[in-house]
């Protein structure tokens, strides 16, 4: 078996599909959108059609992320611990908050979300930082 605390090796690999429809049903909702995204990402969104399917792609990656995890959402992770944010080339970063920190330690995420049709996806690879040392 090999040795996941390397650098070079993954701690944890999550994917998560959810149907568009599942989050559209909820848009209108403000309690729900402020429980399980932050004021960025919903300012990230933005308006129009295509609202829904982004929220649900960051959906998605909250739920990858945890499943990469391999603890789920309850008290060592809350939906507002991950923040799924573009950087300047539009490119998808996942930012974790201090508590999450905290609780899991420094993590190097990468993040992939795509949307068609009537589902989004995500996939999030977790990894130690590049030139940490292993736990």
């Amino acid at each position: 078996m090999p040795d996941t605390r390397s650098t070079n090796m993954p701690r944890g690999v999550g994917v998560d599909l959810v149907r568009i429809e599942r989050i559209a049903g909820h848009i209108r909702d403000e309690r729900f959108l402020k429980r399980l995204f932050t004021a960025r990402e919903l300012e990230d969104v933005g308006r129009g059609p295509q609202r829904a399917a982004r929220l649900a792609a960051r959906w998605a990656a909250k739920e990858a992320f945890a499943k990469a995890l391999g603890c789920g959402f309850g008290e060592s992770l809350t939906w507002g611990d991950v923040e799924v944010v573009r950087q300047e080339n539009g490119s998808p970063i996942l930012r974790l908050s201090q508590r999450a920190l905290q609780q899991h330690g420094n993590l190097e995420a990468l993040v992939s979300l795509s949307h068609d049709g009537e589902y989004a996806i995500a996939v999030v690879w977790l990894g130690r930082p590049s030139g940490g040392t292993p736990e």
